[in-house]
């Protein structure tokens, strides 16, 4: 239930009684030029709440958050959130969220101009009261991504060939131990 003493922040939802049965349901608006004026409004007086529907009763708390309506991400869990990292639209960061059970949320970064909090720093990361302003919840992960195959070290070819305009030219490896033979133009 909506309470002019709390403090609220985008995408946080709220009732208002209606009458002895029902109530209506508000969202904060994500936009932070609006959501700025949830905590200081009640829903349905001004464009800081957008009306989302209505329910009759209450729901029972949990003993425990309730994950079950997030999907997992993966096989495995992308890189923690690091403050010192550039992020950029679609990036996938890991914040972890509890001990017991054990876990981590799955977390990517918007597009602009939203992506822009991406990088804002730790008011803004992952986790963070205002992740919503960067960061889209994609849902949860377990365990650590499969390394991946280790890269192939590049190797020379004996020869390349450069094309100087007219024709090509054949250019060899050497090494300084080659100095004694060298032709302008030719390595």
């Amino acid at each position: 239930a909506y309470s002019d003493s709390a403090s609220y922040e985008a995408e946080d939802k709220v009732s208002v009684e209606l009458d002895d049965i029902y109530s209506l349901v508000y969202q904060c608006q994500l936009d932070m030029h609006q959501s700025q004026f949830c905590s200081q409004v009640a829903p349905g007086t001004n464009s800081a709440w957008t009306l989302i529907g209505r329910c009759d009763g209450t729901m029972t708390p949990t003993a425990s958050p309730n994950f079950s309506s997030l999907a997992e991400i993966g096989e495995g869990c992308p890189l923690a959130y690091d403050e010192g990292t550039a992020y950029h639209a679609g990036d996938l960061v890991a914040a972890f969220v509890s001990d017991n059970p054990e876990r981590t949320m799955v977390y990517e970064c918007r597009a602009f101009p939203d992506g822009a909090y991406c990088n804002a720093g730790p008011d803004y990361a992952p986790g963070s009261e205002n992740d919503s302003m960067g960061w889209f919840l994609k849902g949860y992960c377990d365990g650590t991504l499969s390394p991946t195959q280790s890269p192939i070290a590049y190797a020379p070819s004996a020869k390349c060939r450069y094309y100087n305009g007219t024709q090509p030219i054949i250019i060899h490896n050497w090494s300084t131990l080659d100095l004694t033979t060298y032709t302008t133009g030719t390595r």
